[in-house]
């Protein structure tokens, strides 16, 4: 039922959905057999749930007590499993679909002064390394005019990477890398600075990935995020695959200080992102944008 809920109008997936419906629930089955032997109550409780005389039996045996919590909840940890494990194919899946129109989308969302307040922050200069880490198409990457500058661009997406290696064709100084945020494709100390636009909404765990950003930074240089402020708009899980409805400024400062930042610095962009409700007319998204940065010492 949960699956079918979760699954059955998602249009990503479309005339899919039953049978992705099917193949979940046989793999919840498959996991909690293997757990328990069987899936069937009458086995699981070693009585007849279907007569009122193997009810009470069950019942004087204590196992609606003892047993049962114990499946429910074993349950609900293969759920959650298997949905995590769907839902960062969702995303994946989204990004891949929206790359070759990915540009004009984040155009109607918020404007470069993100991009340029992060900037003024660094104070790039030549022979620097950056990461770009949620690179997109290029948003971060884009604004860098100084050749000599090397960029590493990672993404999850491949098609993202692909359309933003198309676009910066002709400059040699950006590498592309596939990754994850709790597995970042680079190297401990191997950047000057790492960027991150709109990226930490996306992940699953926000702490686990600026604790990955800040590992990457050699000693006097920067994590520079920007992201939105805690909000309402549920849609945009929904419709754009948001992980988190923004953040609290105040958890952002405290994950900072864990990964071992110093010098700590959170402040307003200065412009909103903007979103309409695909699904719910009436729907728009305003959300103001803040940047939060610190050193590693």
């Amino acid at each position: 039922m949960i699956y079918g809920l979760k699954y059955n109008s998602n249009q990503i997936y479309n005339d899919l959905s039953d049978e992705i419906c099917y193949q979940l629930s046989k793999e919840h089955i498959r996991r909690f057999k293997e757990k328990h032997g069987s899936c069937q109550c009458n086995e699981l409780l070693n009585g007849d749930v279907s007569t009122g005389e193997g009810i009470e039996l069950i019942r004087e045996k204590g196992y609606f007590d003892s047993k049962c919590p114990v499946f429910i909840s074993d349950s609900v940890k293969i759920i959650t499993h298997i949905m995590n494990k769907m839902e960062k194919k969702e995303s994946k899946r989204y990004f891949e679909k929206v790359a070759n129109n990915w540009d004009n989308m984040q155009e109607s969302f918020f404007s470069d002064s993100a991009r340029e307040k992060a900037f003024e922050i660094a104070n790039l200069k030549s022979g620097d390394i950056i990461a770009d880490i949620g690179a997109g198409t290029g948003y971060i990457t884009g604004g860098i005019d100084n050749t000599e500058v090397k960029v590493i661009a990672v993404d999850q997406s491949p098609s993202m990477l692909k359309e933003m290696q198309n676009k910066f064709s002709k400059r040699g100084n950006i590498e592309f890398r596939v990754g994850n945020s709790d597995n970042l494709p680079i190297t401990d100390s191997e950047v000057n600075f790492t960027f991150a636009n709109m990226y930490l909404h996306h992940v699953d765990n926000p702490e686990m990935a600026i604790n990955e950003m800040a590992r990457i930074i050699k000693k006097g240089g920067k994590l520079i995020i920007t992201d939105l402020d805690k909000h309402t708009h549920e849609f945009l899980k929904t419709e754009q695959y948001d992980k988190w409805l923004g953040f609290d400024r105040d958890d952002i400062k405290k994950w900072f200080e864990s990964a071992g930042l110093k010098n700590i610095v959170l402040d307003c962009v200065g412009g909103n992102c903007c979103a309409d409700s695909q699904c719910q007319q009436t729907e728009t998204a305003e959300i103001s944008i803040f940047i939060g940065y610190g050193e590693k010492l």
